[in-house]
């Protein structure tokens, strides 16, 4: 009551972002991305594809249906209590709609499609989690792709709704923010072949590199080392580089 005395009320809060002006760039870049992928679809360079992902529960049944009131089941649907199991639903579509290929001309129930169901692992909760990049990447590989290849001979522009298992990075991925230990380096050297590395001490780097850069250091590179590493630097970069001014320097 002393609230509503100072003009308070009680809603529902909307919730905005704290910082709209970051996604303007974002947004205005996508509406140009998106009209440019509709001008080279018409163009027959590509085809857009959507994707999505949804749910049903084996026991869902909607408030308001289709019903024969001269019959004396009328409005009545029949069915038991809970949910029981969730189906989780992946398809995909273009401007034609369902994405679908049929092998025979004249078969019946014969195709190859992108849709993929499966039993999700709980019956409550938000749908999404039940979806990982794991399959989503198989999705894309056993069901997307196969199915696209035996319709067009183009390129597909794929439209996501950026949920975070659409953000998959491959075993190569190498994150830049995250630290590493041994193995996990290890790991990832291999998938790119390297066998041999030489590691030294990130102790060591900086006090040779402050002995160095002090000027008249015991460790301090001598002219004919300088000489050599920037002919060698020069040459790495392919820039030919006299070092004719080093001796006038001597």
């Amino acid at each position: 009551y002393p609230l509503h005395r100072l003009v308070y009320q009680f809603g529902r809060g909307h919730v905005i972002s704290g910082n709209p002006q970051d996604k303007t760039p974002r947004i205005r870049q996508f509406i140009i991305d998106y009209a440019n992928a509709f001008k080279s679809e018409a163009n027959g360079d590509n085809v857009i594809v959507y994707m999505n992902e949804s749910y049903v529960n084996t026991r869902h049944a909607l408030n308001g249906t289709w019903y024969d009131a001269t019959t004396p089941i009328g409005n009545k649907v029949i069915r038991g209590t809970g949910k029981r199991a969730r189906l989780i639903i992946v398809h995909a579509m273009t401007q034609h709609g369902l994405l679908h290929h049929t092998h025979r001309e004249g078969a019946t129930r014969v195709q190859k499609t992108p849709e993929m169901i499966w039993t999700a692992g709980k019956a409550n909760g938000d749908y999404h989690k039940n979806m990982d990049s794991v399959t989503f990447l198989l999705w894309l590989d056993k069901y997307l792709f196969p199915t696209l290849q035996l319709l067009f001979s183009k390129k597909m522009i794929l439209v996501l709704d950026n949920a975070s298992y659409h953000n998959a990075r491959g075993p190569d991925y190498i994150d830049p923010n995250k630290k590493m230990n041994k193995s996990e380096v290890i790991e990832k050297l291999l998938l790119y072949n390297i066998h041999n590395v030489e590691v030294e001490r990130e102790g060591k780097v900086r006090m040779d590199s402050s002995t160095y850069n002090k000027r008249g250091g015991s460790k301090a590179p001598t002219l004919s080392e300088l000489r050599t590493a920037l002919a060698n630097h020069s040459q790495n970069i392919g820039y030919i580089v006299s070092t004719d001014y080093l001796d006038e320097k001597q």
